[in-house]
This record gives C-alpha cells, structure tokens and sequence, in this order.
C-alpha cells in the first residue's frame, strides 16, 4: 500500500492579493472627494506597487534558482544556489538588484526600457520615505501674485520626473495644492510597474527557459475570485487606450 505523505507544501503566493488590493483602493478611492482620504489611499498604492515588485522579483529568481539546482550535479554550486536562495528570503528591493546580477547574464535594467527603468527608480525612492512615514517636505511661496509649491530634496528630483514625463498637466504644475501624492502620479506608477513586470517576466523566463504559465497564472484565478475581468484588464490588442484611472493590471 502506498505511503502517504505525512505534509504537504502549503504555501501562498502574496502577489495576487497585492493586485486584488490594489484594485479595491482604486474602487475606495473613485467613491471619495476627501483629498486627505485620495491622499492617503495613494501612499498606499505607491508602496502597495513596490511590494508587488518585490514578489514578482523573489517568485521569479526562485523559479531560476530551484531549476538551476535541480539540473546541475556540481555540488559546490549547488551550495553557492542554496546560499543565494537562503539571501532571497530575507532580500528586498537593493538586494534583489544584487542577487539578479548573480543569477542572470544581465543586470536587471537591461531587460527594459530606460523610461520604464528610471520610474521605477522614482517610485522606490518615493516608498523608501513615504514607508517610514516621513513627512514631504515643501515650502509655498508667494511668486508673481500666485502662491507656488517648492519641494526640496527626494520630492523635487520626483516632480521633475513627473515634469519629465509630462504626468501633470500645466495648470497642475501651476497650482499651490501637493502633486507628490496626486491620481495623476499614482495612476503612472500603476502603469509602470505593470509594464515593468511583464517586460522583466516575459524576457527573462524566456532567457532562462522557465515556464512563466505559473507565473501568470496566479493573476487569472485571483482577480477571478475579486470579480475582475482578467481578459478586459489584459486585452489582446496592447493598443487599447486607457483612461486615466483605468488600472491596467
């Protein structure tokens, strides 16, 4: 008779309930004009979308790594594998840069584009203080009979990237009211991260020769389960135009 095993591997996969949440805070946030609520809901998103990252950078270098261990009979890199396993448990975002430089032929900015790149640079460096909840340091002046916001420190280098990538529009640029934590900004984080993720999954399993069926998978049956259109968020055609508080995940 056969012996049944005494435990099995019950471990969840944290990625699609970061999805799941960050579509329920953009439902909260459509039903509110409270700008301290929008805020605070914003900030959240913003380092909601930087654990997301994270997951799908840990799920993916594990995958690497468990298929290099299986296939290699050298047992001194068999123990280096493991060693950069045991780092991925405890890694987070640096860190992840790290352990990709060991584990792929290419440092992990080769794999997108430079745009997509650099705002995922802003976005971490905007969590890394929003996370501790540091304060946005700002100062309003009076110019030209107009009061003008002036940011100073991580926040200006952010606002120059959203003048950059023309987030705001001129009249928002303007205004005296905070654009840090705007709809605008965070909906363009949102857009990024989304193409980050699947420029990185799709490039590196390739490379690898990883199946990324499981990868993905988890997006179907979670967003599923949340009532979520999985074919109207991932349309076929990638030309689809989308509103500014449309998420495309």
């Amino acid at each position: 008779m056969e012996k049944k095993p005494t435990s099995y591997n019950n471990s969840i996969q944290t990625t699609g309930y970061l999805i799941s949440h960050i579509h329920w805070l953009n439902k909260i946030r459509k039903t509110t004009n409270e700008p301290d609520i929008i805020k605070g809901i914003n900030i959240s998103i913003s380092i909601l979308l930087c654990t997301y990252i994270e997951s799908i950078l840990n799920e993916l270098l594990e995958s690497i790594i468990e298929k290099r261990i299986k296939e290699t009979n050298d047992t001194s890199y068999k123990r280096v594998l493991e060693t950069i396993q045991m780092k991925l448990t405890k890694a987070s975002w640096n860190q992840y840069l790290d352990i990709s430089k060991t584990i792929l032929p290419k440092t992990l900015n080769y794999y997108v584009d430079n745009e997509t790149w650099k705002g995922i640079k802003i976005l971490f460096s905007l969590r890394n203080v929003i996370v501790h909840g540091k304060e946005i340091k700002a100062k309003l002046l009076f110019q030209d009979d107009n009061y003008k916001i002036e940011y100073s420190g991580i926040y200006e280098k952010i606002l120059d990237y959203f003048k950059e990538q023309k987030v705001l529009k001129s009249h928002q640029l303007r205004s005296s009211g905070h654009k840090i934590l705007s709809i605008q900004s965070t909906n363009h984080f949102i857009k990024i991260t989304d193409k980050f993720i699947d420029k990185i999954i799709i490039k590196i399993l390739e490379e690898q020769g990883v199946s990324h069926g499981e990868i993905f998978s988890y997006r179907f049956n979670i967003l599923g389960n949340h009532g979520i259109d999985y074919e109207e968020i991932y349309p076929k055609s990638q030309n689809t135009k989308m509103n500014d508080d449309d998420l495309p995940f």
